[in-house]
């Protein structure tokens, strides 16, 4: 998995897997990053978001963590809490993305939000699931490099440009290149006369 690093910016200082394409920051940590946190993801034991579930433990790292399916006999809880999963009806993420606005568009989409004690990562996909798990990966380890001992109030909605990002590279025949648009036509430009590219 390529992670692409844009350049920083007072506007928003966090790097992220793809070129967020909707980046709303407020001037606040909202979220304390050594505070004990509740996370309700539930799919976590499900075959298909075990990938996803590993990269957010080692996210979480040493923090004080507890995991959950659901939110049963934990509504008293006075802890941070994180909302991870797919929003599909009737879970409590979908009540997450319908209270919250949370609109993430496409397979791969994704969108997260911070404010005072709570994370949002809301997808439709396990893909984007495992996307939206990558990036707060990447914000919070930045989070606490920064050493403000908290993630700043945001709003996140981010996809790949491009559904098709892959290059098959053979070199003892051709270089085949799968890519559309713009990228394809550079590596064309770059590479005339030793690729060959298939559309």
């Amino acid at each position: 998995l390529m992670i692409r690093r844009p350049p920083r910016s007072t506007l928003f200082p966090y790097t992220t897997l793809f070129r967020s394409y909707s980046v709303l920051r407020k001037n606040e940590n909202a979220f304390k990053i050594d505070s004990p946190v509740l996370v309700i993801f539930p799919e976590h034991n499900s075959a298909g978001f075990s990938y996803a579930n590993r990269i957010l433990k080692e996210a979480l790292g040493r923090m004080d963590y507890e995991i959950c399916d659901s939110l049963a006999g934990k509504k008293a809880d006075k802890r941070n809490t994180i909302y991870i999963g797919v929003s599909k009806a009737g879970s409590v993420i979908a009540d997450v993305s319908i209270k919250e606005q949370l609109k993430p568009v496409g397979d791969e989409s994704y969108a997260i939000r911070v404010k005072s004690g709570e994370i949002d990562l809301v997808a439709n996909t396990p893909k984007g699931v495992l996307y939206a798990i990558q990036s707060f990966k990447q914000i919070l380890k930045q989070a606490k490099q920064a050493g403000d001992g908290g993630i700043m109030a945001l709003d996140i909605i981010d996809r790949p440009k491009y559904a098709l990002r892959a290059t098959a590279l053979d070199l003892g025949t051709y270089v085949s290149v799968f890519l559309p648009d713009e990228p394809g036509r550079k590596l064309k430009k770059d590479w005339a006369g030793l690729t060959t590219i298939l559309d």
